[in-house]
């Protein structure tokens, strides 16, 4: 995908408009802090915190002019996770990390209690670029809204729980509120896939798994016939 290709998936997908799209885009472009694509059979493939970075730009709700600087705020926008390990049962198997590398594992039980709570801090920009770099995670994202007023943002999952960027006030709504549903993450990360990694797309999952079902319950010979009549079609869509 590249990024004229992305900002006209865009486009089709949300309330955006196209030209809105395309001249922040181009003052991204101009600011240097989106690659030049090329044309035509020449135009580079769109990398995520690209694709991340146009997403953020129109979700800012600012003029085009300013946008990449308030691309570039909310994309530093910090949440802090805090994992509590003392919740789960002593035989779990846990990862053992140094300076982010991952050195080894070890069970739970083994843990001392000082460790249990680990404090881990997130920023906004490079979460929207993990999940727009694997269809599997954006498969899991509900929603993501951005309160420009008063500056935070929050990722909404399906399993119900949210993660907020910057400082909510519970009280406070601006109502200047841009929302994204879940879908769009979806449809991005799996066209940006390389052909050869297509098997990472969620839809490819249940589409095979259909082809399997045909197989076991009428044999072969009726799998091979349902997948020329319902080929993957590559996009993460539903089949």
């Amino acid at each position: 995908m590249t990024q004229s290709e992305l900002i006209r998936e865009l486009k089709a997908n949300t309330h955006f408009t196209l030209g809105d799209l395309m001249n922040r885009a181009n003052i991204l472009r101009k600011k240097g802090l989106l690659a030049r694509g090329g044309r035509g059979l020449s135009a580079r493939s769109i990398e995520p915190d690209e694709a991340a970075l146009i997403i953020l730009a129109v979700m800012s709700d600012t003029s085009a002019n300013d946008c990449p600087e308030a691309a570039r705020k909310l994309s530093m926008s910090k949440t802090v996770v805090i994992k509590d390990f003392g919740k789960l049962p002593p035989e779990t198997v846990i990862q053992c990390e140094e300076n982010g590398e991952v050195t080894g594992t070890k069970l739970l039980k083994d843990v001392p209690e000082t460790e249990l709570k680990q404090e881990e801090n997130f920023d906004l920009g490079g979460q929207i670029t993990m999940i727009l770099d694997d269809p599997l995670k954006a498969d899991q994202v509900k929603s993501f809204m951005v309160d420009s007023i008063n500056n935070y943002a929050v990722l909404a999952f399906t399993d119900g729980s949210e993660v907020v960027f910057g400082e909510k006030d519970i009280e406070a709504n601006s109502g200047s509120i841009i929302m994204l549903h879940g879908r769009v993450f979806r449809m991005l990360a799996c066209a940006m896939l390389p052909e050869d990694e297509r098997h990472k797309d969620p839809a490819y999952f249940k589409w095979v798994s259909q082809v399997v079902k045909i197989g076991n319950e009428q044999g072969e010979a009726a799998a091979q016939s349902w997948m020329k009549e319902n080929p993957f079609n590559g996009k993460g869509q539903d089949q």
